[in-house]
């Protein structure tokens, strides 16, 4: 059965995300299925990302998309009234491309992984099946509440047109499916319209025990360009540390992640006692040195794989309750606080109890692998595909 999968961004394994998700996927899916990858991509995508996914892949088809083109597409299509996060993907030369590609491949399936790629597959009467993934809708929504005066209208528009699109696209795909129970409670759909809740799984190398002296107190890890983890540590350098300051001077607090943005950089500058690690190239090192593993995130939906990445590697995770929300099967194991102070408060308890908690930890780190397993989970979506009804 030849399965033809289109993506809006290249799946490389050292990405994050849905990037993550959809490689992962692909490595699950190749065991049942002869795959043709098409993947859109603002970047170049290199020689070596690519031959990483050809033993799974019959044929793997990138299509670049040029500044110049993507910026002619957000106005093209904006004035049209797609959304933005649509438009910027969506270009009708590329779509000629694939058009004639589906016409020589003749796939018996089409998985399209997010509703930003779906414009290019939705007139197609083969079965599809479409990966929500999030809910972009309520994203947008929660970055509008958060926005400067100058940003907040673009990101109402943007959130009230993915809620349209969300709702106009559901029934031209077969199937669809989605992160989590919350992304799936917030999509703006018909009563009579399901949804097939497909989580996320993490690599069995978190799970590898270690013998590294955890040297790291507390630890702050994600892209560091995305807003929501922006603002995430945003909150914490300014409204957490100074309290954990205040209780602990001597505490080794590290922020580390890919792509720092100047606003990270120059926050980090004006607090000493925190220690930035930028891109670097093996996280689960960094979690096996850490005691505490912070994640105060507001604006985000899905799943947050770092929060299970760190629990595998053996970290306590204090969080709020958003990111618990994506992670009902574990949530038992998070520790939730509500405010700056709560924040401080867990955190340093769970720091001068980390020896004495091990047994849970170890509760914590089963629950994780018996729930997120990409190989168990990814079988609903080879269920779903194999079992197509038009």
């Amino acid at each position: 059965m030849r399965l033809l999968i289109i993506s809006s961004r290249f799946p490389y394994p050292l990405e994050k995300g849905d990037k993550l998700r959809l490689y992962y996927q692909i490595k699950e899916l190749s065991k049942h299925f002869e795959i043709v990858l098409l993947s859109l991509s603002d970047r170049l995508v290199s020689e070596e990302e690519k031959s990483v996914l050809k033993p799974y892949c019959k044929s793997i088809h990138v299509y670049q998309l040029t500044w110049p083109s993507i910026l002619f597409n957000i106005i093209k299509g904006y004035s049209k009234g797609l959304p933005a996060q649509i438009a910027y993907f969506f270009d009708q030369k590329v779509k000629k491309q694939i058009d004639k590609l589906l016409e020589e491949e003749k796939p018996d399936h089409i998985y399209c992984q997010l509703i930003r790629a779906s414009e290019y597959v939705k007139a197609q009467t083969t079965p599809k099946t479409l990966d929500f993934m999030d809910c972009f809708s309520l994203n947008s929504h929660k970055r509008a509440m958060h926005s400067n005066f100058w940003t907040k209208w673009f990101w109402r528009i943007e959130s009230k047109r993915l809620k349209k699109y969300e709702s106009l696209i559901y029934p031209l795909f077969d199937h669809h499916t989605i992160i989590s129970t919350v992304d799936a409670q917030a999509l703006a759909l018909k009563t009579d319209q399901s949804l097939t809740t497909i989580s996320n799984g993490i690599a069995d190398r978190f799970f590898e025990k270690s013998e590294k002296f955890r040297d790291i107190d507390i630890l702050f890890l994600g892209n560091l360009s995305y807003y929501s983890n922006v603002k995430a540590v945003e909150f914490f350098i300014n409204e957490i540390t100074p309290i954990l300051m205040e209780k602990n001077k001597s505490l080794h607090i590290v922020i580390a992640g890919a792509h720092p943005s100047r606003k990270i950089k120059r926050w980090i500058g004006h607090h000493s006692p925190i220690s930035l690690m930028a891109d670097v190239p093996d996280t689960k090192e960094i979690y096996q040195r850490t005691k505490v593993f912070i994640a105060p995130i507001t604006l985000g939906t899905g799943q947050q794989n770092k929060v299970l990445e760190a629990i595998a590697s053996g970290c306590e995770v204090v969080c709020s309750a958003e990111v618990s929300t994506g992670l009902q099967p574990i949530a038992a194991h998070l520790s939730i606080a509500r405010n700056s102070s709560e924040y401080a408060q867990i955190v340093i308890q769970k720091g001068n109890k980390y020896d004495q908690n091990n047994e849970i930890r170890i509760k914590a780190i089963e629950r994780v692998r018996q729930s997120f397993n990409w190989e168990i989970n990814t079988m609903d979506l080879v269920n779903l595909i194999k079992n197509q009804k038009k």
